[in-house]
């Protein structure tokens, strides 16, 4: 499926689910599908499954053709690439929030660029600790705290970090609903998806 494809099936979705995507408001996805028939549920099932194959898919071609971690490092100031050489997230987050906001974007998404390419090189992420996620769920808190902040890119690493095993998008979209009981967004996770919530949690609570 190409992207003609994409936003085709995107547009035959029901204009009241549709709107519900787009917002993130996963309270609203629910209610807009509890409105439909069961045939149309069925179909709108097939329609969704198809699009996150499709993303799927797509963020495997995009890092097929990224460049390596070394590359993407060299293209860092010289500071914030000693500091990421190092491992040293405090001092990363230090230099990070030192940035302009529009440094902030650009290195922001070529960090997380560098994040995506050790996980999908750590064995689909089996060795990967709390420390190595640090950048990507701070930004999720920040994006929680401020709305106005973009979430597209997030969304995407999300689900690249899907196609490898982690199961983040569906509680962090809850999140940034204004969900916050652990209940809720720790049921159905395993014990390394629960920590990375439960860090989200947390932070959010300070």
């Amino acid at each position: 499926m190409n992207t003609t494809e994409l936003r085709e099936l995107l547009a035959s979705l029901p204009p009241a689910l549709l709107q519900a995507l787009e917002s993130g408001d996963v309270l609203a996805v629910e209610a807009a599908f509890a409105m439909l028939s069961v045939e149309q549920q069925h179909l709108v099932a097939q329609q969704l499954e198809q699009f996150q194959q499709l993303q799927i898919e797509q963020a495997l071609d995009r890092y097929a053709e990224a460049p390596t971690i070394e590359q993407l490092i060299e293209q860092l100031p010289a500071d914030l690439r000693e500091a990421v050489l190092n491992n040293d997230q405090a001092q990363i987050q230090f230099l990070y929030d030192r940035l302009e906001r529009h440094e902030q974007d650009q290195l922001g998404e070529l960090l997380l660029s560098i994040q995506m390419l050790v996980v999908q090189q750590s064995d689909a992420g089996g060795g990967m600790d709390l420390e190595d996620f640090a950048s990507l769920l701070d930004a999720i808190v920040a994006a929680t705290d401020d709305p106005a902040l973009p979430r597209a890119e997030l969304r995407l690493t999300l689900a690249d970090l899907e196609s490898l095993g982690w199961q983040l998008s569906a509680a962090v979209e809850q999140i940034w609903a204004g969900e916050r009981d652990p209940q809720r967004l720790l049921n159905g996770l395993d014990d390394r998806d629960r920590d990375l919530i439960n860090y989200i949690l947390a932070t959010l609570k300070h």
